[in-house]
């Protein structure tokens, strides 16, 4: 049996309809912090990624309910950020700087205050935002998801502090549910089925969207590179 560091409080999820459910009510307006912890590699942040896309009004008028942050953001840039689209639902993936940093701990507690409107506030001087306009407290209504590979948070009482006011869910789906998945997406049917019969001899821990991509990339040593991982 494969040994998980599963985070305290968290619910586990074993499919990608069960993560779905969870995405589809953050951005239904059902919930207001949504944290979500797994591995690299299953493709979460492409299913809340494809939910922030502009839309159209029957008018044909593009318009957009969430903002998606990916990557390496500053605290001072997800202040920026959460300013420029306040009332929007904010999605900050790979959010691990932001918990690294003491100021941005700061931020995301009271961006994810479980209330229908919070005050933000920057606690320190800063040229840039002054020059741009920004204040230093702004009000709104935001709801935040937290997408992380890695369960990684401050001192205990920040600890208790954030996870007391989340739906905190940890995506760990097994092999089958990774192939299922790929099966909506992956154009190279002869690899995905060559995967299928051979999910036995992968890593469980390893098996990842990006495996069939790379195998695409090995054809046709498909097999010998999948027993080297296995």
């Amino acid at each position: 049996m494969r040994s998980k560091i599963v985070p305290p409080d968290a619910e586990v999820l074993r499919t990608f309809d069960e993560l779905r459910e969870f995405r589809d009510s953050f951005f239904n307006g059902e919930f207001y912090f949504l944290l979500v912890v797994g591995r690299q590699g299953l493709s979460k942040s492409c299913e809340f990624e494809q939910c922030c896309q502009p839309r159209r009004d029957r008018d044909g008028t593009e318009f957009s309910i969430a903002h998606y942050v990916k990557g390496n953001i500053t605290p001072v840039g997800a202040y920026r950020l959460a300013y420029q689209h306040r009332n929007k639902l904010l999605v900050f993936d790979d959010a691990e700087r932001l918990w690294a940093d003491r100021t941005g701990r700061f931020l995301l507690r009271d961006l994810t205050e479980c209330r229908p409107w919070k005050w933000v506030n920057w606690q320190t001087d800063n040229k840039d935002l002054e020059r741009e306009g920004i204040p230093s407290s702004f009000r709104t209504s935001s709801r935040v998801c937290l997408i992380m590979n890695r369960f990684a948070f401050g001192d205990f009482h920040e600890f208790a502090a954030i996870v007391d006011r989340a739906q905190f869910v940890y995506f760990d789906p097994t092999p089958l549910e990774i192939h299922k998945n790929a099966a909506l997406w992956f154009w190279d049917s002869p690899v995905h089925d060559f995967i299928g019969e051979h999910l036995h001899l992968i890593d469980p821990d390893k098996l990842s969207s990006r495996t069939y991509v790379k195998a695409v990339e090995r054809k046709p040593k498909a097999l010998s590179w999948l027993n080297l991982r296995s």
